[in-house]
């Protein structure tokens, strides 16, 4: 009788948490409702000047403040650094977005003249006197530009072709450094090292490549808006001499476009992990190792890009031959579940309710809404609020100075297939693939209830079978990922280093104040020693170290792996070692 009790109790609580969600999020869109209808009768730009909460940026706004609007390509060039833009269309007729920083700093931007995106096709009207020299200098040099325009075409033409003939990936690049906006606005200079490089673009020149993925609900800008490009993990990178991708997944504001559908469809948004896992991943590395011409490359995955990489690697033999070191900041395969019971209850719902509530669409798109109408101080606190209620963070280790900025790039769209996707993970406690069905129930064989015989079986994603290097940088003070279990599963001749961060938080990976010191660093001094096997032939054919490698492992206390350890004291004299000298390749 005690046991009926407890559990009609437990199932008024659950359906009074679900309840609580439902009447939250219609609070949000009445409010909302109401806000873009009271706004919509007042002139457009006499809102944004006089009533807005959050204004635009003006002209001598200081370069924090601009930042707070910058793009990828727009933060990079801001910073000095030479980028180019790359699209690639997945065989499935998504075209993600991709960064290329291309070398070390080269120059400092004048304050008075931001720099401008390769996206952008008209000048920039920060100086009068320099746009009449600018159509002073076009109208005498507009046939040789014309001409060389046509050049550089040809050797697009083929290199669109040489991309073409393999697996259905196509290509659109376009390249920027300095200040240039678009190849008419180029030096002649200019377009004809841009035709050299394209011209010889499958010619590998030794640089070591990484690409760098981003987290759960975000893009490339949340790995460049730290104030210091020295806190920054793709700068740093470029500084140390390596060719740095930085990845977009489908949907987000960077690959927002199909070739079929249309983001008001609700085919656009069909998609999940096993999408990202299938086409996404290989078609962003393959295209980078055809780019480059390199035989493989490293990757640096955050969050949810670490679990694109454990289920990639560990299914597509291919791909995993690509990738000489995989890099796991953040570390996820499965999840433990959510802080606070109301959103756990909702985690733990049918998918079926979870696409009624949200729809079969993009997951909460007004949160740009309020990112552009509310003050970036209360918008601030918003965040704030939603990660300590989600999941406990108390963003601690994040500057409480730069976090108008961090906060500013830290969402963007991914679908609501994608969302269920991750709960039937959590409900399970097994990293899986999507269950069509939509039961909400997976057999597993984890579980602590009775086993019985299941008719189905959802495959699963299993880490214990990758065939790449690898490296796991996780935080003690972080609760939502299962690392243990994972760490569990991993084949230990895999895996070369494994750090803790005891006070680091899910987030801090990307954003911690001092991540540069305790996490780039190393990272860094990995990616260094891995390129220093791979150009002297100590790595064996499968991506594992032959036994002439020394070993890289970093177990912190010798709880996981019986390998060679290295302290926590020696990482941190290794560490005052390395920053105090230029991270550069030998």
């Amino acid at each position: 009788m005690g046991l009926i009790i407890v559990s009609v109790l437990r199932t008024i609580w659950r359906w009074s948490q679900l309840y609580l969600t439902l009447s939250i999020l219609i609070a949000e869109r009445i409010t909302r409702f109401f806000v873009t209808t009271i706004f919509g009768f007042v002139p457009f730009k006499y809102y944004f000047d006089n009533i807005s909460f959050s204004k635009p940026v003006s002209k001598e706004a200081t370069e924090a403040e601009k930042d707070l609007e910058r793009d990828a390509i727009e933060m990079i060039t801001a910073r000095g650094y030479p980028v180019e833009e790359h699209f690639v269309t997945t065989p499935d007729g998504f075209i993600l977005g991709l960064h290329r920083i291309t070398g070390p700093k080269q120059f400092n931007t004048p304050p008075d003249s931001p720099p401008t995106s390769p996206r952008s096709h008209v000048q920039n009207n920060n100086s009068g006197r320099s746009n009449s020299n600018n159509n002073n200098n076009t109208s005498t040099t507009t046939n040789r530009k014309n001409k060389l325009v046509q050049k550089l075409q040809q050797h697009v033409d083929i290199d669109q072709e040489i991309h073409n003939s393999n697996a259905n990936t196509t290509t659109i690049t376009t390249n920027t450094s300095g200040n240039n906006n678009n190849n008419n606005n180029m030096t002649s200079t200019d377009m004809m090292s841009s035709a050299s490089s394209t011209s010889n673009l499958s010619i590998y020149n030794g640089k070591p490549v990484v690409v760098i993925m981003h987290g759960f609900m975000q893009t490339s800008e949340a790995w460049l808006c730290r104030s210091d490009p020295k806190d920054s993990l793709p700068f740093i990178l470029a500084d140390a001499g390596f060719d740095v991708w930085l990845g977009n997944n489908r949907g987000n504001k960077y690959s927002f476009k199909h070739t079929n559908y249309t983001p008001n469809q609700e085919g656009f948004w069909n998609w999940s992990l096993d999408e990202l896992v299938r086409y996404d991943y290989p078609s962003i590395v393959n295209f980078i190792c055809e780019r480059t011409g390199a035989p493989s490359i490293s990757y640096i995955g955050f969050s949810q890009g670490t679990a694109q990489g454990w289920a990639a690697l560990s299914t597509n033999t291919v791909i995993s031959k690509k990738i000489n070191l995989f890099i796991a900041l953040a570390p996820v395969a499965t999840v433990k579940g959510f802080s606070n019971p109301m959103i756990d209850s909702l985690a733990r719902s049918r998918p079926d309710f979870i696409f009624l509530l949200f729809g079969k669409k993009s997951m909460l798109p007004s949160t740009i809404f309020w990112r552009n109408f509310l003050p970036k101080d209360v918008f601030v606190r918003v965040i704030d609020t939603s990660v300590k209620f989600l999941f406990g963070w108390c963003t601690e280790n994040i500057s409480q100075q730069e976090k108008k900025m961090l906060y500013s790039h830290i969402f963007s769209y991914t679908s609501v297939k994608s969302v269920v996707h991750w709960f039937q993970i959590i409900q399970t406690n097994r990293f899986q693939m999507f269950d069509d069905i939509l039961l909400g129930i997976t057999p597993n064989e984890n579980s602590k209830k009775p086993h019985r015989y299941h008719g189905r079986v959802i495959p699963g994603y299993h880490p214990a079978q990758i065939l790449t290097k690898c490296a796991l940088f996780y935080g003690g003070s972080d609760n939502l990922p299962n690392t243990k279990a994972l760490l569990s599963h991993l084949p230990r001749d895999r895996v070369v280093m494994v750090h803790e961060e005891p006070s680091y938080e899910h987030l801090d990976f990307m954003w911690g104040k001092d991540a540069a010191e305790k996490v780039f660093s190393k990272v860094v001094s990995l990616l260094k020693s891995n390129h220093f096997d791979l150009t002297n032939g100590t790595c064996n054919g499968n991506n594992g170290f032959s036994s002439n490698s020394s070993p890289m492992v970093n177990a912190n206390n010798g709880s996981y792996y019986n390998s060679p350890i290295i302290t926590s004291q020696q990482n941190n004299n290794n560490n005052n070692n390395n920053n105090s000298n230029p991270l550069k390749l030998n």
